[in-house]
């Protein structure tokens, strides 16, 4: 074989593997995350995607938006229904004493957020490639 039908063939494998998506499989997400009462961004968590086999996660930014990552912080989501939730919305209220184990803090959201089976949240991957998730403040 020679060096010319050497590159043909490897250009060609390149050209058609690009054509076809033999990349990772993973779908883009992300959205915005807000309060239902004002429309006000919730500045800190994570975006959480479960199913059977599948974990992924988007940590909130400061604006509300998050993008979802399954094996660095943004790659995406295998293709798959998920079930959403949102953890770590918590505001920081300092230790009281500096030999403190815990420090307190502050609920952000209605717990029913905060977990798969109670926040009714679900997700297909496919064309649709946001999802904006509006949430309820904590009340005691």
């Amino acid at each position: 074989m020679t060096r010319y039908q050497v590159w043909s063939i490897f250009i060609l494998t390149a050209l058609i593997a690009g054509v076809l998506g033999c990349g990772s499989g993973l779908h883009k997400v992300g959205g915005r995350v807000t309060y239902s009462d004002t429309g006000e961004p919730l500045e800190t968590g994570f975006v959480c995607f479960v199913d059977g086999s599948t974990f992924a996660r988007g940590m909130i930014k400061g604006d509300g938006t998050y993008t979802m990552g399954s094996f660095s912080e943004t790659d995406g989501v295998p293709p798959g229904t998920y079930q959403v939730y949102i953890d770590g919305a918590r505001k920081g209220l300092g230790k009281r004493h500096p030999d403190d184990d815990d420090e307190p803090y502050q609920q952000l959201i209605d717990l029913k957020h905060t977990r798969p089976d109670t926040s009714g949240l679900t997700f297909t991957t496919g064309t649709d490639k946001v999802l904006n998730v509006t949430v309820d403040r904590y009340t005691q």
